[in-house]
C-alpha cells in the first residue's frame, strides 16, 4: 500500500514535553508492505530523506506506534518526540 508521508511542526521543549502544532503533507510517498517489520519501515523513511538527514538519524532512535492494519496511520518518533507520520493513500479506481 501506499504511504504519504507528513511533517510536523512542533511546540514544546524536552522538559514541558511537545505538542504537534501543525501537520503538512509533503512530496514524499513510499510502499509500505502491511506485513513489513518496523526495522524495513524505517530504514524505507530513512532512504527518503536528504543525504544530510540520512547521516544524522540513526535508525535505532526510531520507533514506529500504528500501523495495526493497512488504513491505519503510521506515526514515527525519533527518540520519544513526534517525527512524522505516514497516511495511506486513497487508490483511485479509473
Amino acid at each position: 500500500m501506499r504511504y504519504r508521508l507528513y511533517t510536523y511542526d512542533l511546540w514544546g521543549n524536552e522538559e514541558d514535553g511537545y505538542e504537534v502544532n501543525n501537520v503538512s503533507a509533503s512530496e514524499i510517498a513510499i510502499d509500505i508492505d502491511p506485513n513489513e517489520y518496523d526495522k524495513a519501515i524505517i530504514e524505507k523513511i530513512k532512504a527518503a530523506m536528504p543525504a544530510q538527514q540520512q547521516k544524522r538519524y540513526q535508525s535505532e532512535d526510531f520507533s514506529i506506534e500504528g500501523g495495526g492494519t493497512p488504513e491505519c496511520f503510521i506515526w514515527i518518533t525519533h527518540k520519544g518526540i513526534p517525527f512524522c507520520e505516514f497516511r495511506p493513500e486513497e487508490e483511485v479506481i479509473g
